[in-house]
Parts: structure tokens; C-alpha cells; sequence
């Protein structure tokens, strides 16, 4: 068992207090603070919280707070791993941003820069209806537990709006539904983004949630249950399905047909319309040994070597990951 002396625990502690002071910790608290802010939806689940969020906006407040203190904390432990991904975000945001601004400047056409906006604050957009404890939850899950697909969905959803092949921005939960031309595949869940070709078809609004039976809808509402995949296997998710979706073709698809199934009949009363054409009724749990062994993982190389390491040993547990789920059984 590890045991740190008075004096080795003195040293870590005066460490750390020296990088936190180092660090731009007002910078990071007071911008996630104001992200939040201005990303909070104006309508709330009920009258008494609305009057009191809307007044304070303790809500945003509170999740800025805890979503800036967790990336500082990150900073400190891992500065490269955390820059590479705030730099990433904010080049891919810029280039929505600006384009869409000439666009609108030239031709009078603001489209691209509300889905620029609305694509943006996806990751900060906090959920109405539900409670304060999901909302941090969710927030979290999106921040950092769903990463890095929640960065690819972003940075692939700036690149098509700013090609002008997005049709629709529609948001379901906190999930941005994205319908529009995507060049290599008919449907693409990243993270709380969903991707679907929509061709000519005018989608509804709240795709997943139709009841017609389109192929456009029935891509959401299967794209959808890799989302809940997502949400379950978090690091794990390119991995154990991303990758053996790609290739295979095989049971992740049935396990994203199903749980789709299974949540939209629970949460909405809708009935099954994908997972009926498939004998098995079990989705494929990720176990918690899974997950434990994979942060473990990164975690220990992130010790060993920083974010270096951190980065090497997610791609090794990645690996590992993809070869024991590569089986073709449906």
C-alpha cells in the first residue's frame, strides 16, 4: 500500500498550490461561468424554479462553476491534453463563426450563424424538466465523460455548416440533431450529436419522436441509440462501438436499435418500430470492470508520463477494447 510521509505530503500539497496560483484560474472559472450563462434556455420545468433561475440564473452559475473548476483541475494535472482540446474547440468554432459572420454580412443570410451558434453551445446547454442533479450529471457526462466524441460531433458539425450542407438543427433532450449532406455515411452519432442524411426529405422537428416511419427518422431514432450507448460507455464508446460498428456491422447496431427502442416506449410511449426485426431483446451492458480497467489505464499513464501518456494509454486501452468486441453475433 502506498504511505506518504508528513513531509512527502507537505511537498505534493505546496506542489499543487504552487501550479494552481501559476494557472489562469480566473480566466477559466469566469468564461465557463459566462458560457453557461448565456447558453441557459429561457424556459424552465415550472413557475417557482423559473422565477428563481431566471433571477439569480443560480443554475448556470453553479454548473459554470463546477464544469470550470473540474477543466482547472485538468489543466493542472494535464495542461497539453487540456489546451489541444480547448484549442481544437475554439479553431473549429472560430472558423463556424467567421464564415458564417461574412455570410450573413454579404448576402443578408444569418442561417448559418444561428445553427453556428446553436452547434457552439451544444455542449453547454443545460436541459429544461429535469433536476438539479441530472442536469450537473448530464453536463458532466457531456464534458467530460463523452469525450473525445463530443469534440469530433462538434468540430464535424462546424465543418458541414460551414460547407452549407446542414438543413436542420433540431434539439431533442440535450442531444443537437443535425440533418443535411454527409458525404460518407447515411447516419453518425458523436456524442450529443446525431447525423443523418436527410436527401430532400423535410424532417420534423423532433425527428426522434416522429411517428412516421421515413428512412430519415428511422436513421435518427437508431443514431439515437448509439447515443445512449455513448452515454453509458463514455471513453470506452469509440472503441467498444465506434470502431466495431464501423467495421462489423453486426451487434452494435442491434444494441443501438433496441436501446433506442426501449428508452423512446419507456420515456414517451412510443412503440418499437427498429428492434422488432431482431430475436434478441438484451442490450449489450459496459460493465463497470470495464470501465474501471479502462480509466485505470489512463489514469496510470497519465502519472507515468503526463498527457503524453494519457494519450498513449487511452489509445492502448482503446485497442484492447476494440479486438474484444470485434464478434459478429447479432
Amino acid at each position: 500500500m502506498l504511505h506518504l510521509s508528513d513531509a512527502e505530503l507537505y511537498g505534493w500539497i505546496n506542489i499543487f498550490r504552487f501550479e494552481f496560483a501559476r494557472s489562469p484560474w480566473e480566466i477559466i472559472l469566469i468564461s465557463f461561468v459566462l458560457i453557461y450563462i448565456l447558453s441557459f434556455p429561457g424556459s424552465r420545468s415550472n413557475k417557482q424554479e423559473a422565477e428563481f433561475a431566471e433571477r439569480w440564473l443560480i443554475i448556470p452559475f453553479l454548473t459554470g462553476i463546477l464544469v470550470g473548476g473540474l477543466t482547472l483541475l485538468m489543466y493542472i494535472v494535464l495542461p497539453g491534453l487540456c489546451l489541444s482540446f480547448i484549442g481544437i474547440w475554439l479553431f473549429f468554432t472560430l472558423i463556424g463563426m467567421l464564415s458564417a459572420l461574412i455570410l450573413g454580412l454579404v448576402s443578408g443570410n444569418w442561417l448559418l450563424m444561428r445553427q453556428s451558434i446553436k452547434i457552439a453551445s451544444n455542449g453547454f446547454y443545460i436541459e429544461k424538466d429535469k433536476s438539479f442533479h441530472q442536469r450537473i450529471l448530464n453536463v458532466i457526462s457531456k464534458q467530460f465523460w463523452q469525450q473525445p466524441q463530443n469534440l469530433m460531433g462538434h468540430c464535424y458539425a462546424m465543418l458541414l455548416n460551414v460547407m452549407g450542407s446542414v438543413k436542420h438543427c433540431d434539439r431533442f433532450e440535450d442531444i443537437l440533431m443535425i440533418s443535411g449532406k454527409l458525404y460518407f455515411a447515411r447516419g453518425i452519432s458523436l456524442g450529443n450529436f446525431i447525423f443523418a442524411e436527410a436527401d430532400d426529405e423535410k424532417l420534423p422537428d423532433n425527428i426522434v419522436l416522429a411517428y412516421n416511419n421515413s428512412e430519415g427518422v428511422r436513421t435518427f431514432r437508431h443514431e439515437f441509440g448509439h447515443y445512449l450507448q455513448s452515454r453509458q460507455c463514455g471513453w470506452i464508446y469509440l472503441f467498444k462501438i465506434g470502431l466495431p460498428s464501423l467495421i462489423l456491422q453486426g451487434w452494435t447496431e442491434t444494441d443501438a436499435d433496441l436501446r433506442s427502442d426501449n428508452y423512446l416506449m419507456h420515456h414517451y410511449g412510443i412503440t418499437p418500430a427498429l428492434g422488432l426485426k431482431h430475436q434478441k431483446k438484451e442490450v449489450v451492458r459496459c460493465t463497470w470492470l470495464e470501465k474501471s480497467v479502462f480509466v485505470t489505464i489512463v489514469v496510470a499513464g497519465a502519472l507515468y508520463s503526463g498527457s503524453y501518456g494519457s494519450v498513449g494509454a487511452f489509445l492502448l486501452a482503446g485497442g484492447l477494447s476494440t479486438a474484444l468486441n470485434m464478434k459478429k453475433s447479432t
